[in-house]
């Protein structure tokens, strides 16, 4: 009885799951052909783009993809790199810390400056070269090289201690760029 049970109502089944997502890829559809228009519209001088501009629209869409392809390295991949050279888990809840401090403090003081100064674009041109090259910098902290720098020292806990001084730094360079300075030229340009 089992098998003609499910026999009978697998057609239903099967129907019913098409039809489900056949309206799935109707709304999704919908969805795209609406973000398309709206995309299109705006770029040919709809709504915001008197205001903003094609030449801003790039410059906003670059600078936010690389600000936010940076905080993901830094969030998700530097704890493991941490882990990797002291293989000790008690360095990242410091690291995590004091990174989130830095960026709090720089902010505030990184964000009223350029407030004060009306130099977003210097502050967001500078805290992103200088924000790559600290990024790029990490390559150089590994346990083996402390070692060979500090020979009488603990080289794990140096390592640790020096990649979480170049963290903050990386990340003071960061807030400036792109927590102060990004978000409040996107802001100013855009209203």
């Amino acid at each position: 009885p089992l098998r003609i049970y499910s026999f009978l109502t697998a057609p239903y089944f099967f129907c019913f799951f098409f039809w489900w997502i056949s309206l799935c890829f109707r709304f999704v559809k919908r969805k795209i052909k609406y973000i398309t228009y709206s995309i299109i519209n705006t770029l040919k001088g709809g709504a915001y783009m008197n205001k903003v501009g094609a030449r801003n629209w790039l410059s906003l869409i670059i600078a936010g993809l690389v600000g936010q392809l940076a905080w993901a390295i830094e969030n998700m991949f530097l704890n493991l790199y941490l882990f990797e050279q002291t293989q000790d888990a008690s360095f990242v809840p410091w690291m995590v810390a004091l990174s989130a401090a830095a960026a709090t403090i720089t902010t505030l003081f990184m964000g009223a400056l350029s407030d004060r100064l009306g130099k977003r674009k210097a502050f967001i041109s500078f805290g992103y070269i200088a924000w790559g090259i600290s990024i790029s910098l990490f390559a150089f902290i590994t346990k083996d090289n402390i070692a060979k720098l500090f020979p009488t020292a603990n080289a794990i806990f140096l390592t640790g201690v020096f990649i979480i001084i170049l963290d903050c730094i990386m990340t003071f360079f960061g807030s400036s760029a792109n927590d102060a300075a990004f978000n409040a030229f996107a802001t100013d340009i855009s209203t």
